[in-house]
């Protein structure tokens, strides 16, 4: 298991990084590139810290995990039409 641990926790930490990337891209976003830029590295985030946890501990419950996707889409879809109602 310590070999595991060494192995994906970096992952984990990078996938905690992605995601906060993801969403302050998605708040702070001008136009449409950058919006979707910042919904692929908050998909990305998910990918790999869903992978990173499923692998480090088996008997994770990705179903409590999967409530943060749609926080996430959720903050950044609210920024998207604030700014277009702020015009």
């Amino acid at each position: 298991m310590p070999v595991e641990l060494a192995t994906w926790r970096p992952l984990w930490d990078f996938s905690a990084v992605l995601f906060v990337l993801g969403i302050a891209g998605g708040l702070t976003s001008r136009d449409r590139a950058s919006w979707w830029i910042s919904q692929g590295l908050l998909l990305l985030s998910i990918l790999i810290g869903f992978a990173a946890a499923q692998v480090t501990h088996a008997d994770v419950d990705l179903f409590s995990l999967g409530i943060w996707v749609p926080i996430a889409w959720g903050l950044s879809a609210w920024s998207k039409f604030r700014r277009q109602g702020a015009r």
